[in-house]
């Protein structure tokens, strides 16, 4: 339903728009940059899927290939990152820009397997000379900064989803969270804060230990993301 709401809107476009050039231009490259993401999430589950483009809606069209899919992909991403600006301005901010489409192409073609085009899409990310890690690595989750290519604002549409109810700490609201608690695994792969590794083996052995785990001498991207006793 959605690509086909991105193809009524295209087709509308070309067919019915008053707009000047470069609007049509601007609105076209936002929409084919949602096509191609739709399609993203079904050629990285699926592979080769049947392709519209227009409202030729024929029934019995056949599956594309995975290359095929793959192309429409990456020429929808090539057209949305030649149309989008670096930034928009004013009340538009947030809209998908030109450094959003080569970081997405850059994804989708890694799950395509071309190598070079993932290469070129992320370097381009970088000559745009706009993004840069945040100084402090609690910053990067909390939106409009530095970091952020890609983000969904949720204070002007509103959560429609129960993700924060979901994922806080169990107990932290009434018989609701822990849904998406950290794995032991993943603990033990935060280094020292001097670079070093933890030997682990202690808290594995048959029997236990009562050894506090070396929590505090962790790195710091560790104590912002995991909450521990």
């Amino acid at each position: 339903e959605r690509i086909r709401r991105v193809n009524e809107f295209l087709v509308g476009l070309r067919e019915y728009s008053q707009l000047d050039e470069r609007a049509n231009e601007l609105f076209e490259g936002q929409a084919r940059f949602f096509r191609a993401f739709l399609y993203f999430q079904l050629a990285k589950r699926h592979g080769g899927v049947i392709l519209y483009t227009d409202m030729d809606l024929q029934k019995d069209k056949s599956r594309a290939s995975a290359e095929a899919t793959w192309d429409l992909i990456e020429e929808d991403l090539d057209f949305a990152a030649s149309a989008l600006p670096v930034q928009w301005s004013g009340s538009d901010q947030g809209r998908v820009t030109k450094g959003a489409a080569f970081a997405l192409k850059s994804r989708a073609m890694l799950y395509a397997e071309r190598w070079e085009s993932a290469k070129v899409a992320a370097d381009s990310v970088l000559t745009l000379g706009i993004y840069d890690l945040t100084e402090n690595y609690e910053d990067a989750w909390k939106g409009g900064n530095e970091e952020s290519i890609l983000e969904y604002n949720y204070l002007l549409t509103g959560p429609n989803h129960t993700f924060d109810k979901d994922y806080a700490t169990y107990g932290e609201i009434e018989n609701q969270g822990g849904s998406g608690t950290p794995t032991q695994e993943m603990v033990e792969a935060y280094e020292k804060a001097d670079g070093t590794e933890v030997d682990w083996e202690p808290w594995h052995q048959d029997g236990g230990t009562t050894t506090r785990p070396p929590y505090e001498e962790l790195e710091p991207r560790f104590h912002a993301t995991v909450i521990y006793n």
